[in-house]
């Protein structure tokens, strides 16, 4: 596969250059593909980073690319990438009153991708996941005019205590009386209603609610610390026990991080112009999830010995099969607090908008096998019997 081959369908669904990009998040699992997107269309984008010189903190940024896209060379793009050491929960970003007046005169764009996804206490969470936004909005009040887009997570659903107040919680829903059962969707959830009160007082803004994000769906790659996601941390509990709970009507709406990067994009980017896409916000995520069943014969195929069991006879049994705590409580259904409701996700009108920029969900889950090829390839997964001796079913990795 050629470096143009690749690069043009990274790029693909939007159009560009949009000029002068500010992005934050870089250097996590989604910010390196908006990076890698934003910088293949033209645009010249400046990351906000911590480190302790803009030395290494870009050859730590350089590192990730290297990692993430092996094939894809940076120097062509290399002027056109620019760090900045900051502290994005101080004032002013940490920036010196210099550069941030540069920032304000000629960045047009700013795309947030930081966050802390690591848990613990909402106070903990607040300075980034709320305070970076209070930020970028006083940003985007000076110089030339600015266009914030904001990530936000599908979490600002929420809950409810009894009948949920909508029938389904639709794009131009967020304050509809919901809990919530976690730090981290309650601080997103906070950043929204401040973006909301930015645009109504007529600060040009997009939100984007983002589901669950899978590997590289060309590639199998995904976010290097693998044991901080669920979904991978699932996989490998399942790899190590031996046996999963057999859920054929289950649906899982993984999202692989290039369609994430590149509908964010599309919607942002769309007819080169953010007019369409101010004021809106947009759920990015696929309408073709995949099955758990369709997880699980993969790991089979590949030659995991996998037994799945009734739910209720894995709840019975487990213990007596496996004393390995972490990854019976992964595995284990956990049971549902009955007094909270969810109400159902309608995101018709963002699948819309992703037509209208002549963007489209693949509907092939063959990133699965892919996934399971990286997993082995970079340790995150022991190699089953016969990995390397054996041929595999043809489709399932290639």
């Amino acid at each position: 596969m050629t470096n143009t081959t690749r690069e043009t369908r990274h790029a693909a669904g939007f159009a560009g250059p949009p000029g002068n990009v500010l992005l934050t998040g870089a250097s996590g699992f989604l910010g390196i593909h908006l990076l890698h997107d934003l910088l293949v269309s033209g645009a010249t984008v400046s990351c906000l980073l911590r480190g302790e010189s803009e030395q290494r903190a870009r050859r730590s940024l350089e590192d990730k690319w290297s990692w993430f896209f092996p094939e894809v060379e940076l120097a062509p793009h290399r002027e056109r990438l620019r760090v900045l050491l900051a502290d994005v929960t101080a004032r002013h970003l940490g920036l010196s009153g210099r550069a941030y007046d540069a920032l304000a005169e000629t960045h047009g764009a700013m795309f947030n991708v930081a966050g802390n996804v690591n848990g613990g206490e909402l106070r903990e969470l607040l300075p980034i996941n709320v305070g970076l936004v209070e930020s970028l909005i006083e940003l985007s009040r000076y110089g030339c005019p600015k266009h914030l887009h904001h990530v936000s997570t599908v979490g600002v659903v929420g809950y409810f205590r009894g009948r949920p107040r909508v029938e389904a919680f639709a794009e131009q829903h967020l304050q509809e009386g919901q809990v919530f059962l976690d730090a981290y969707s309650e601080s997103k959830y906070r950043a929204e209603v401040i973006l909301r009160q930015a645009m109504a007082e007529g600060i040009p803004a997009t939100a984007y609610r983002v589901g669950f994000i899978g590997p590289h769906s060309q590639t199998g790659t995904f976010q290097q610390n693998a044991d901080q996601n669920y979904t991978s941390r699932y996989v490998r509990a399942c790899v190590r026990l031996g046996f999963a709970p057999y859920l054929p009507e289950v649906h899982i709406p993984i999202t692989p991080v290039d369609a994430v990067a590149r509908a964010i994009l599309a919607l942002g980017l769309a007819r080169g112009s953010s007019s369409e896409s101010a004021g809106q916000t947009y759920y990015v995520e696929t309408p073709n999830p995949v099955r758990h069943y369709d997880v699980m014969r993969v790991l089979q195929a590949a030659g995991y010995p996998l037994r799945l069991m009734e739910v209720e006879d894995l709840k019975g049994c487990a213990q007596r099969l496996s004393s390995d705590k972490e990854s019976l409580g992964l595995v284990l259904p956990q049971a549902a607090d009955p007094e909270t409701h969810q109400a159902p996700i309608d995101g018709r009108a963002s699948l819309a908008a992703l037509a209208r920029c002549g963007f489209d969900y693949a509907s092939s889950g063959e990133w699965l096998g892919r996934f399971v090829a990286h997993a082995i390839e970079v340790g995150f997964l022991p190699p089953p019997r016969f990995w390397a001796e054996a041929p595999l079913p043809r489709g399932l990795i290639t």
